[in-house]
């Protein structure tokens, strides 16, 4: 199972190093990390590393063991990594249809031009008893070479409840979220996520471009998914989960058809 569209901008599992402080109405995170290359090549074969400063806060004004909730705002500086050695620095984003199964690419970009970016996101989670509503808003702005740029954004919402043996959702105040139910809990959830890569300015210039001889790329895969979701997740205990999720996916891209896949997903999940 892949992760939802709107992680996409998430930069995912680097070396680095990072602090969190937190009390009960405030929970904050910074860090510097290494670019994804740094893991399996050496510098002679990268090229100019890339790096990712990173910070994340969280504000509780309101928050028991019944309800509550949270607000939060993050920010990630991400420098450009070079492909290989003596190439343009690049930035991708890549999404599948919710599957590593299928390598199919629903939509994504690739700018080989790429200098830096900066994403920044803002977040909502709320508990009531056994409900819990939770939303997160991205926005991504890359700047690349000659002064042009490439904006992208998406978002999520995702309502959940414990609708057999409900419980309370309890409040994560460490890591800043909501612990799973562990007591042969049946949840119900209903959600609704957008991935939008299509930047319509950045688009005319590139196509421009390419009737002009001049050098491009590729942005034929760059579009937009949206995705309508339910599922039941079965917490047996604190250890084992039954998850059984189905998404209607719908894809239109720039220049290919629109498509709309329906998903069907069921997963076995052992935590230790």
């Amino acid at each position: 199972m892949d992760e939802p569209e709107g992680n996409v901008y998430q930069v995912g599992r680097r070396l680095g190093v990072m602090h969190t402080i937190y009390n009960k109405p405030f929970w904050g995170q910074y860090g510097v990390f290494a670019d994804n290359s740094a893991l399996t090549k050496s510098t002679d074969k990268s090229g100019r590393q890339g790096y990712t400063l990173a910070a994340r806060g969280v504000w509780r004004p309101i928050m028991t063991q019944d309800y509550g909730f949270h607000v939060g705002f993050s920010w990630n500086r991400v420098q450009a990594e070079a492909t290989s050695k003596g190439k343009h620095a690049a930035i991708a984003y890549n999404k599948r249809y919710l599957t590593v199964v299928d390598k199919t690419v629903a939509t994504g970009l690739t700018l080989t031009d790429a200098r830096w970016e900066n994403k920044f996101t803002a977040e909502f989670q709320g508990i009531y008893r056994n409900f819990q509503l939770s939303s997160q808003y991205y926005w991504s702005h890359i700047a690349r070479e000659d002064g042009n740029s490439y904006d992208t954004d998406g978002f999520y919402v995702s309502a959940r409840g414990i609708i057999v043996n409900p419980g309370n959702y309890k409040y994560n105040f460490a890591g800043s979220g909501v612990d799973n139910p562990s007591n042969n809990n049946l949840e119900l959830m209903l959600g609704y996520g957008y991935l939008n890569l299509r930047d319509g300015d950045a688009y005319a210039k590139n196509q421009a471009a390419i009737a002009a001889g001049m050098p491009s790329v590729d942005l034929s895969k760059a579009g937009r998914m949206s995705d309508i979701s339910a599922g039941l997740s079965y917490f047996l205990n604190k250890h084992v989960t039954f998850r059984l999720n189905y998404h209607y996916v719908t894809v239109k891209n720039f220049d290919l058809e629109k498509k709309n896949v329906n998903v069907l997903q069921a997963r076995v999940q052992y935590m230790f």
